[in-house]
C-alpha cells in the first residue's frame, strides 16, 4: 500500500505532480520574499484592474468571445464586470448571470438560452462548473475558435424549455462569456492536476487576466484603493469612516477571518450603528479567537 497523502495541497494529484509541487514548495521555503513598495503594488493593481475593465467591456460588446478573470473573492472584480453588463442590458442586450452552482444539464440550458449573436453569460464565482468535466467540455465547445460553434447533448436525459418544449440535442452557439473565478488556473496548469488539460484548453480559447493578488498585504492595498476611490459610498461609508475602518483592518489583519470589501461594509455598518464600541464588536464578530 502506498504512503497516505495527508497534505490537502497534494491530495488528488499524480505522483509526478506531487513531486513537482513539493520541489516548488521547498524552493519557496529558501527563497527570500521580495516585498515591493506599496506605490509599486498600487501601480500594478491599477494596471491589472484597468485591463479587467477594458477586456470585460470589449467582451460584453462582442469584440472577444470570452475572458477569464482570476482573483481572490471580495476585491471588486464582480462589480467591474456587472457595471458593463448592466449598461449592455440597458441598450437592449441579453445577459444571463450564473452564481453559486451549476450542473451540466443546467449549463447546457443556459448556453442554449443565451446562444444568439452577442448574448452574454457571466459566471460569477460559479467554480463548480470548473470542477466538472462535462461542464468544461460544454464550455470548450461554446468557445471554439471555428466560425461555427456547435454544442451537443447526446445523453438520454431530456431537457425542456420554460414553455415545455424539448431542447434540441445540438445547437449553434454565437454568444460571449465572462468567467469570474477564485481559481488560479495558470497555477493549476503548472502543477498538473486532473483538470489541468481542461483549464489549459479553456484559457487558450479566452483572454485570461490574473489579477495578481497573492498576499494579505496585496489584498489590503487593493481594499484601500477601492475605499479611497469612494466606491463604497453607496453603502453609507464616509471618508472619515473609511480612514478608521482601514486603520482597524491593518491593526487586526492577522486575526481577521477575511480580507475583502464585504468586510469593509460590515465594519461600516457596525460603526454607523455602534459609534462608541464598534471596534470591540468588530473584533468579536470579524476576528478569529
Amino acid at each position: 500500500m502506498g504512503k497516505r497523502i495527508t497534505d490537502p495541497a497534494l491530495q488528488g494529484l499524480s505522483y509526478y505532480a506531487r513531486t513537482k509541487l513539493r520541489r516548488e514548495m521547498a524552493a519557496k521555503a529558501v527563497e527570500p520574499e521580495v516585498v515591493l513598495p506599496e506605490e509599486t503594488v498600487r501601480e500594478l493593481l491599477t494596471e491589472r484592474f484597468g485591463a479587467l475593465n477594458t477586456i470585460s467591456d470589449q467582451t460584453v460588446k462582442g469584440f472577444n468571445r470570452a475572458c477569464i478573470i482570476s482573483g481572490p473573492a471580495g476585491i471588486g472584480k464582480s462589480h467591474c464586470v456587472m457595471q458593463a453588463a448592466r449598461k449592455f442590458e440597458e441598450r437592449g442586450g441579453k445577459v444571463g448571470v450564473i452564481k453559486g452552482f451549476a450542473r451540466p444539464t443546467g449549463l447546457y440550458r443556459a448556453l442554449y438560452d443565451h446562444s444568439a449573436q452577442n448574448d452574454l453569460l457571466v459566471f460569477d464565482d460559479c467554480d463548480s462548473a470548473f470542477n466538472d468535466v462535462i461542464c468544461l467540455n460544454l464550455l470548450k465547445a461554446a468557445l471554439e475558435l471555428s466560425d461555427t460553434r456547435r454544442i451537443s447533448w447526446m445523453a438520454e436525459t431530456k431537457m425542456l424549455t420554460d414553455d415545455g418544449d424539448r431542447l434540441p440535442r445540438t445547437f449553434e452557439y454565437s454568444g460571449n462569456i465572462i468567467f469570474l473565478t477564485n481559481i488560479d488556473m495558470q497555477r493549476q496548469v503548472e502543477i498538473g492536476n486532473g483538470m489541468s488539460a481542461h483549464y489549459e484548453a479553456l484559457m487558450s480559447r479566452s483572454l485570461y487576466i490574473d489579477l495578481g493578488i497573492r498576499t494579505k498585504r496585496e489584498q489590503i492595498i487593493r481594499i484601500k484603493q477601492v475605499v479611497e476611490e469612494g466606491t463604497l459610498s453607496s453603502h453609507g461609508i464616509t471618508a472619515k469612516d473609511a480612514s478608521e475602518i482601514l486603520e482597524f483592518i491593518e491593526e487586526n489583519n492577522e486575526k481577521l477571518r477575511e480580507l475583502s470589501l464585504r468586510l469593509v461594509v460590515k465594519l461600516g455598518n457596525l460603526r454607523r450603528h455602534n459609534p462608541k464600541d464598534w471596534k470591540s464588536l468588530g473584533r468579536i464578530t470579524c476576528c478569529k479567537g
